[in-house]
């Protein structure tokens, strides 16, 4: 095959490489087979000059016919960054992998530091641990958070924790729609912070937690209208379990009950 190259979001050229593609299905959770049966299908379809969005959009709908699952594992990234452009949805999400991992959660906590007061986005309690969780979301994937971020969030959590009549905390951490740099991991290490990012963490991967616990964001859904995806997340609905919970809300906005229907179905096909 003859080398070519593809043009990436920011505008840059890249060369195709059909391993780099191959390892981002398996990431998903695809098999090796399965993965290589995509990419046999995609390479004569991808030309030179070709978008990285259109690659991405062509491998979708390949493995949307092979398996709605496979499809909305690799639609998550993407999806994550569809809640925006307020970070507020994110917030939310990772509100409900804390609670998927036992805890109690609260969204936008005032909590009084020993100079100033600030605000905790996810306050995560179970019985012997609390966690203060700062959510980084950017609106465009190759944003990167370096050390920065890491230095600020642990000052913020040394001001609340140096004011001895605020809330204690057992642990902190930082939660992100796109990746840490070296050095904010190597600090985060050192401090005993936690991340979950998109970096490639089986225990921290927010990609992963996201699999384990079935809590695709409703943007994963191909039976929802994307004009009202922003309606659904201004009244907090924001992962497929709550669409469920609440899915007569379909109806005011207009859907019959086969469309209704066709979207429990897609979120029982994701829940399975």
């Amino acid at each position: 095959m003859k080398k070519f190259y593809i043009k990436k979001y920011s505008g840059f050229v890249e060369e195709f490489d059909k391993k780099k593609l191959k390892d981002s299905l398996i990431l998903t959770g695809v098999s090796k087979k399965i993965a290589s049966e995509v990419i046999q299908e995609l390479v004569p379809k991808i030309k030179p000059g070709m978008s990285t969005t259109r690659v991405h959009n062509l491998t979708f709908q390949s493995l949307q016919k092979k398996s709605k699952i496979h499809a909305a594992n690799y639609r998550i990234k993407r999806s994550i960054l569809e809640l925006g452009p307020s970070g507020y949805p994110f917030e939310i999400l990772c509100s409900e992998l804390f609670k998927a991992k036992g805890f109690k959660t609260e969204v936008g906590v005032i909590i009084k530091g020993e100079f100033v007061s600030h605000e905790v986005d996810v306050v995560a309690i179970k019985p012997g641990c609390t966690i203060m969780a700062e959510c980084k979301f950017h609106n465009f994937k190759k944003h990167k958070n370096d050390i920065k971020t890491a230095l600020y969030i642990y000052a913020r959590s040394l001001d609340i924790k140096n004011n001895k009549k605020s809330r204690e905390f057992d642990q902190y951490a930082i939660c992100t729609n796109t990746h840490f740099s070296k050095d904010a991991i190597t600090y985060a290490k050192g401090v005993g912070m936690k991340l979950l990012s998109l970096n490639k963490d089986p225990e921290c991967s927010m990609i992963g937690n996201i699999i384990k616990h079935k809590l695709y964001p409703i943007t994963c859904l191909r039976t929802i209208k994307k004009k009202l995806i922003p309606i659904l997340l201004e009244r907090k609905i924001v992962v497929i379990s709550h669409l469920e919970k609440h899915i007569n809300v379909l109806e005011e906005l207009n859907y019959d009950q086969h469309d209704k229907f066709l979207v429990l179905k897609e979120i029982q096909q994701l829940r399975d």
